[in-house]
């Protein structure tokens, strides 16, 4: 579709997956809505022959992209994904052992069991999204589900296990997607100095709060996808603007524009308002500036001198009115959109941070940004360069406004760390008071600072070794030393903790990193252990499709999802019942069977919620250590009746049993 708005090649690859996830997603929740099991080959053909079609009747047209003015260097983008690869495959893959590793934390458990209800059920919408999709009487709600689906896609696409479709569509946005997508907007930032663009790979994964950090926090997965395509976003809407002032296509662009905001809405929603913060400081600029924007061009500096000479005082106060009144307008749609009842339950979300100005001013400008939340580490080094890409930013009349953007983010994570609420929430509200989100958008908010510092640093460095100024075209061996000089910044940032003989371990940001990341996905250290997978992979053979019920603070929350066993409990929750929302019924069931199953031979009322949901088995699984997290979620005082269930108890009878964990069937429920 890209190709068919004659946008060069390298630009189309980077901005492709924006587009494509926006149509799958409008055709799943079609295909729901039409109440049609939904296939991979149904949701991607119409895909391609839509863009195929696209792309044929528009080639004709002319366009600037074509002849070379804004074509992105193939160079620069093999750079891009061989570091965006490399890296991830050496400080993340390395430390989840498997491609199937888990994380055994609570919000992974909706994950994985999200994506097997995809699966079972063929709805790919975010619209009446749960795990618990396969069972009539659910409440359901709207929840983004766009990252789910594309899990679900590639499980069917391959064949995989769910927890490894999850590593890899993980891998994929975070380490190809992330990347990319950040060339293509600092190709616009960095319009008319295309020689920032190669410093610009030592900075797209040199945070550790983003993405490294989203793929175990939480872990907030769709998060970390909305945020990968965030660059995109914000890269369509300049291309939009700069279409309407040339008059090529511009309801096309638009058009693309408004498809990537319902990407960026259904992976996650506040990649939707990261985008518009970081876009709202461009918008004044070119308000103020009247459209006279690029970096390194004389040609354009001179005529923004020369408007600024000729121009009356008038022109200049029309222009400060009217950048006035586009910031009250954003303000007033960020007010209407904070009290819209849909996003009630994420912009009245509190966390329980709370710590004082000067420490967490100092985070902020060691880039440890969640330090009082999380156990992470300052970057002192990379600090070193946001600050002076701050300053270099500040003096450029033309990239003024990124300072500003990255200034509006740690104002947010400045007033979500230190204020009560409500005030953290209307300062935070849009990424539900989460410091990791917040620090997440920082990060990425600082990459072209530290781009920009890094490419004026090798500036410097090329004149002094190469007596070659930053008009003049590089030489080959000065290429090869901006190559040397990337890479060494890359090895040296992600350096793993090491020893010194006099002083003992020194940690490392990305050493600290690798420790966590071993720590929550190691094989020894799972909800599930081995030999329980083996034994409900046994039991599968016996209870089919038939409902099982098991106390989901021993692990078993996550074990329709990871291992396709038909389970009652898929969350790390209390069986809890709303008497205000009568339509739930399966809670009420849920809640009569986990309090009473040790009496479904004597209470009708057990039984008969029982049939309600088909309940045919019991699976008891033991305790252990690494259950810590569910059990915490789930009090064994909800689940009394459940967990006093034994091969003894009436109207159930004993099908298998292995080194203390059991199968039991329901027999006191009639068919």
């Amino acid at each position: 579709m890209l190709r068919g708005l004659h946008v060069g090649l390298g630009k189309s690859l980077c901005a492709a997956p924006i587009l494509t996830l926006s149509l799958i997603a409008i055709l799943g929740e079609l295909y729901a809505v039409a109440g049609i099991y939904c296939t991979p080959m149904m949701l991607l053909a119409p895909i391609y022959v839509v863009a195929l079609v696209f792309f044929l009747v528009r080639r004709g047209y002319q366009s600037d992209e074509e002849d070379g003015s804004g074509k992105l260097p193939i160079p620069c983008i093999a750079l891009f994904f061989v570091v965006g690869v490399g890296v991830g495959w050496w400080v993340f893959l390395r430390s989840i052992q498997i491609p199937s590793a888990t994380i055994g934390q609570t919000d992974a458990i909706h994950h994985y069991n999200a994506i097997r209800s995809i699966l079972d059920t063929g709805r790919y919408t975010s619209i009446k999204a749960n795990a618990y999709a396969t069972f009539a009487g659910t409440a359901s709600a709207f929840y983004p589900s766009l990252w789910h689906e594309c899990c679900a896609l590639s499980v069917s696409l391959f064949d995989i296990y769910v927890a490894t479709s999850a590593n890899l569509v993980n891998f994929m946005f975070a380490f190809e997607v992330f990347p990319l997508a950040m060339l293509l907007l600092l190709s616009e930032v960095f319009r008319n100095n295309k020689k920032i663009l190669p410093f610009a790979a030592c900075a797209v994964l040199a945070f550790q709060s983003y993405p490294w950090g989203m793929l175990y926090w939480g872990p907030i997965w769709p998060n970390l996808a909305g945020f990968a395509t965030m660059p995109i976003g914000a890269w369509l809407f300049m291309k939009a603007v700069e279409a309407f002032r040339s008059g090529k296509q511009p309801l096309l662009f638009t058009l693309a524009f408004l498809l990537s905001c319902a990407s960026l809405f259904l992976l996650h929603s506040n990649a939707l308002f990261t985008c518009v913060y970081f876009l709202v400081p461009w918008c004044v600029h070119e308000i103020w500036s009247g459209g006279t924007r690029g970096i390194g061009s004389q040609d354009i500096s001179r005529q923004g001198k020369h408007l600024r000479r000729s121009g009356s005082e008038g022109h200049g106060i029309g222009r400060a009115a009217a950048s006035v009144l586009f910031i009250l307008f954003v303000i007033l749609i960020l007010v209407a959109l904070y009290n819209l009842p849909l996003l009630k339950g994420i912009v009245t979300f509190y966390w329980g941070l709370e710590v004082d100005p000067a420490t967490e001013l100092v985070n902020i400008l060691t880039l440890d940004y969640v330090g009082d939340f999380y156990p992470t580490t300052m970057q002192l080094i990379l600090a070193v360069f946001v600050a002076a890409g701050y300053i270099l930013a500040l003096r450029n009349r033309d990239l003024r406004w990124t300072a500003v953007s990255y200034t509006i983010a740690v104002m947010v994570c400045f007033g979500d760390a230190v204020l009560p609420a409500p005030w953290k929430n209307y300062f935070a509200g849009f990424w539900y008071t989460d410091p990791f989100r917040v620090a997440s958008m920082a990060s990425i908010f600082a990459m072209p600072l530290v781009a920009y510092a890094l490419a004026s640093l090798f500036g410097c460095l090329r004149k002094k070794l190469f007596h070659q100024d930053k008009m003049s075209q590089p030489s080959m061996a000065s290429k090869a030393c901006a190559l040397l000089f990337i890479m060494a910044f890359i090895a040296l940032n992600h350096v793993s903790s090491f020893m010194l003989p006099a002083i003992g371990e020194v940690d490392t940001p990305f050493g600290k990193y690798r420790e966590t990341c071993r720590r929550l996905y190691d094989l020894e250290n799972q909800s599930l252990t081995a030999s329980e997978r083996v034994f409900i992979d046994k039991a599968k053979e016996t209870v089919g499709d038939s409902v099982v019920l098991s106390y989901p603070g021993n692990g078993t929350a996550a074990a329709y999802g990871l291992d396709g066993i038909n389970t009652l409990y898929r969350e790390a929750g209390g069986a809890t019942y709303d008497e205000t929302n009568e339509n739930d019924t399966l809670a009420y069931d849920q809640m009569v069977i986990a309090s009473g199953a040790d009496e479904v031979a004597t209470d009708a009322t057990v039984r008969a919620a029982m049939q309600d949901v088909g309940a045919k088995y019991v699976l008891i699984l033991s305790m252990s250590d690494a259950d810590y997290e569910y059990e915490r979620f789930s009090p064994e005082s909800t689940y009394a009746g459940l967990l006093a269930v034994n091969e003894e108890t009436p109207g159930y009878r004993l099908v298998m049993e292995e080194g203390g964990m059991k199968l039991l069937e329901i027999t006191a429920v009639e068919e």
